[in-house]
């Protein structure tokens, strides 16, 4: 390896090491919403970037205890989020990641979720009822008549929260109705039950 490229790696590496040392000490809730984003785009750029870094300053892989991409994703507990609020699909992104073993599998246009759901098969979908389209409703029995999907944890979420629209929800076959805005305490009480 070139001298100039392993003076690069070192700078890289001690950029990585001093703005994780500094995310680590912001308070959140005082920043500005533009501010906010940025942060967790930062944060979420770290969160792929390896923490293995031999005392030369190269970043090491040791290919015979590595784990391939594949591997270390079925490890995680899939979960996906059908919700077209923006919104909300980030808050989960940035959230979920933090509180456990998560991999969080973003869909925003129902229509597209039944492929979604074959191709990466979550452990738990949570799923808003009310979406252009294709509502909640409609799509959860879809996902119920598929045999394949039978095993997967399904928690519908709702402003509506009506006794008669959980009622519905919770005959059509979801695990659970949680209303909205979520209680992320809850929702991850709920998301464990499930998976443990």
């Amino acid at each position: 390896m070139s001298e100039e490229l392993n003076k690069q790696i070192k700078i890289l590496d001690r950029i990585i090491f001093k703005t994780r040392q500094k995310l680590s000490n912001i308070k959140e809730d005082e920043l500005s919403i533009a501010n906010l984003r940025t942060f967790k785009e930062v944060q979420n750029l770290l969160s792929q970037t390896p923490d293995s870094i031999e005392q030369n300053g190269f970043i090491v892989e040791n290919e015979s205890n590595a784990l391939s991409e594949s591997e270390l994703k079925s490890q995680k507990v899939k979960v996906m989020i059908i919700d077209d609020d923006e919104d909300v699909q980030r808050t989960m992104q940035y959230l979920l990641p933090k509180k456990g073993d998560f991999l969080v599998i973003s869909v925003l246009d129902p229509l597209t979720a039944i492929q979604m759901i074959r191709d990466s098969l979550p452990n738990v979908i949570l799923m808003d009822l009310m979406m252009p389209n294709l509502s909640g409703f409609e799509l959860l029995k879809k996902i119920k008549k598929i045999e394949e999907f039978r095993a997967i944890k399904i928690i519908i979420g709702s402003s509506r929260s009506y006794d008669k629209d959980r009622i519905a929800v919770l005959e059509s076959g979801a695990n659970e109705f949680i209303p909205k805005p979520y209680n992320f305490g809850e929702l991850m009480l709920r998301i464990k039950h499930f998976v443990n």
